[in-house]
């Protein structure tokens, strides 16, 4: 089911990115959008192995920040 989603989200934001950029600075722009999206992932990883560590017995706070996380984003 997810990839229905990624499919619909994809497609509306390429014809956005590419319907604002030039065609000079086109380029730059998708790579500059893909390097944030990999960076993102990376945090979001870091992130995840580093709060039960932080947070060692307080698995309420981990879900509570990831349930946060997911309504806000």
């Amino acid at each position: 089911m997810t990839g229905l989603g990624k499919g619909i989200r994809t497609g509306a934001r390429d014809a956005l990115l590419s319907q604002e950029a030039n065609s000079e600075r086109r380029g730059r722009v998708f790579d500059f959008h893909k390097a944030m999206d990999s960076f993102g992932a990376a945090l979001g990883l870091l992130l995840s192995l580093g709060l039960p560590w932080y947070y060692a017995e307080e698995y309420k706070t981990i879900f509570l920040l990831a349930i946060i996380s997911g309504i806000l984003l």
